[in-house]
């Protein structure tokens, strides 16, 4: 078995005009994935049966209160967008992550005369968690070419369908391309996943990309970064079935 601990867990929060890194304000964190089911059971069965309804995603984050990062605050009470949720960090391509599109946000503060002030946060999914990898840890790149390799979504087949997120949480000039490739081997010949280039960044924020299309097993992200260094993550996932 591999354990792995949380002390370095991630969680990257954005919609198109924020990307933040809460990581450094959380200090635990939930998900919740749900699917509501109803009983059909009829007379003479040997079983009780049942047939799947709603799906939902719930992700509750709990950290503490800095009253000098008013821009955090309001990313927090910010929707719809996306968030990254990395349970032992994203740190190397290839970290486990979860990836969550959201409609609805509750944040409440709670003060204390015992502890420092803390605050909760949770957030609604609107869509199926994607349980996929990064395949660029958030980090700052200079102007040129970024080529991410390795395993990139880890399949053994080919598969219908992609999810995957953006965050640009540093951004001071250019315009900033990012587009994911596939190939059938790892380190083999990568192509354009047709559908799969974000639209170019010319500041902060985040975007979910949803690839309907034919994947192949590999997965990689290459980023054209111009004029100015750019910080960003990016992550992965085959589309929920």
């Amino acid at each position: 078995m591999t354990f792995r601990h949380g002390r370095l867990a991630e969680v990257l929060h954005g919609t198109a005009t924020t990307a933040v890194d809460l990581s450094p304000y959380l200090f635990s964190a939930n998900l919740n994935a749900y699917q509501d089911t109803a009983e059909v059971s009829t007379f003479k069965s040997a079983y009780r049966s049942y047939i799947a309804g709603e799906a939902f995603t719930q992700f509750f984050g709990y950290g503490y209160y800095d009253p000098t990062l008013t821009a955090v605050r309001l990313s927090l009470q910010q929707s719809p967008g996306v968030v990254n949720y990395a349970p032992a960090g994203a740190t190397a391509i290839g970290d486990q992550t979860r990836l969550l599109s959201f409609n609805t946000v509750d944040y409440k503060e709670s003060p204390s005369t015992s502890k420092a002030v803390g605050f909760a946060w949770s957030i609604n999914g609107t869509s199926p968690v994607g349980i996929g990898v990064s395949l660029h840890p958030l980090a700052a790149e200079n102007p040129g070419t970024i080529t991410g390799t390795g395993d990139g979504v880890q399949t053994s087949v080919a598969g219908t369908g992609l999810i995957a997120h953006l965050h640009v949480t540093a951004y001071s000039a250019g315009t900033q391309q990012f587009k994911l490739q596939d190939a059938t081997t790892q380190g083999g010949a990568y192509t354009d996943i047709a559908g799969a280039a974000f639209t170019n960044m010319t500041s902060v924020g985040a975007q979910r990309l949803v690839v309907v299309g034919t994947v192949r097993q590999f997965v990689r992200c290459v980023a054209t970064i111009a004029t100015a260094a750019c910080t960003y993550s990016v992550a992965c996932a085959r589309f929920p079935t």
